[in-house]
């Protein structure tokens, strides 16, 4: 029996050395992850600031944007109405050379008359 009990005691020490050994593993990893949590945290804050802040630069950047697709609208604008004045004044043009020179200056004479 004294046997058996000196076994178990011996055992005992042994686990209780193995707990200790484990409880400062597991606050050194407690430890750890805490800091890891805070990183984070504070990694993320950092992260926000900055891209609130690449926001902030580019903010001034939406009315020129919103400028510039009113202009690119307004040139597409132009750009119909050359183009429809191109075929006015090519029609012109084919309806003016129709005529010889000499029937052209008469009726040009005849204009003012």
């Amino acid at each position: 029996m004294s046997q058996s009990i000196e076994v178990l005691n011996l055992r005992t020490q042994r686990d209780f050395q193995y707990v200790m050994k484990m409880e400062s593993q597991m606050k050194g990893l407690r430890s750890k992850f805490r800091q890891i949590e805070s990183n984070r945290r504070t990694l993320l804050t950092k992260n926000f600031q900055e891209l609130k802040g690449k926001m902030n630069e580019l903010q001034p950047l939406i009315p020129v944007l919103e400028q510039y697709k009113t202009d690119a609208t307004l040139i597409s604008q132009f750009k119909e109405e050359i183009r429809n004045l191109s075929l006015v004044l090519t029609a012109i043009q084919e309806e003016i050379g129709a005529y010889d020179y000499e029937e052209l200056q008469q009726r040009v004479l005849a204009c003012g008359k």
